[in-house]
Formats: C-alpha cells, sequence, structure tokens
C-alpha cells in the first residue's frame, strides 16, 4: 500500500458467496436443498436434455443418409452414449454431495435416509454397468 489510501477491514463477513454445486460438492449445503434441487430436479433436467440429443443424434443420422435406418440407428447410438457418460457424471457429484451434506439437517432419520439413497443408487449404477460390460 502507497501513504494516503483507505484500508477495507471486513467486519461483517461480507465475502462474496461461493456457487451453490462447489457448497454441495465441500459439504457446506443444507440437505434439504441438495436432495429437492441437486439430485431430484438436476437428475430430470440431465435426463430431459440427454434424451433430446438422442434424438438429435437421431434426426442427424436419418439427415446424413436419408434411405437407411443405419445412419440414424448410428446417431442414437451416438445420442445413448452421449446420456450414459453425463448421467454417469452427473450422478457421481449429485451422490457426492448428498453423503457429503447428509449431516446439515436435524433430524437423523433424514440422515439416514439420504446415506441409504446414496448406497441404493452406487448399487444400482454398478449393477447397470456391469450389466453393459459384461
Amino acid at each position: 500500500m502507497t501513504g494516503q489510501e483507505p484500508e477495507f477491514i471486513d467486519l461483517y463477513g461480507t465475502r462474496p458467496e461461493e456457487p451453490g454445486w462447489k457448497r454441495c460438492w465441500h459439504g457446506r449445503e443444507i440437505l434439504w436443498k441438495v436432495f429437492w434441487g441437486y439430485v431430484l430436479f438436476g437428475h430430470g433436467i440431465v435426463l430431459g436434455c440427454a434424451l433430446g440429443v438422442m434424438v438429435l443424434g437421431m434426426v442427424l443420422g436419418f439427415a446424413v443418409d436419408p434411405g437407411s435406418l443405419d445412419a440414424g440407428l448410428a446417431g442414437l447410438s451416438v445420442g445413448m452414449g452421449l446420456l450414459l457418460v453425463t448421467f454417469l457424471a452427473y450422478g457421481l457429484f449429485s451422490m457426492t454431495a448428498l453423503w457429503r451434506c447428509a449431516g446439515n439437517t436435524t433430524s437423523r432419520g433424514a440422515t439416514v435416509a439420504a446415506r441409504g439413497i446414496v448406497i441404493a443408487y452406487a448399487a444400482t449404477m454398478v449393477w447397470l454397468v456391469s450389466e453393459l460390460l459384461f
């Protein structure tokens, strides 16, 4: 600092607020916000967008070769691959956030239920991926 400039001292904690996804990832968000906002509604949004990409891929496949069913199926399979990657990545984020934020509630039963949902979700994803690969 040079001479006459005022110095700012943050007495009231007016730091800029961090984004919601970052609070969720670090376990600092309230459980109900994570469950309803990121897990339930977030999965619906990701699934809706991914299904739109699948349909778009199929339409683009038919646009490339209108007389061939294989082109549409190729576009659909590319869209399904994108759906799988996106859904697994978002599922990993949302379930990690749910597990970490499970203790941020006053109800012990809600904590146990949230962690039970994470365990059931993980078991389902492992089963689905193993069925796809083997």
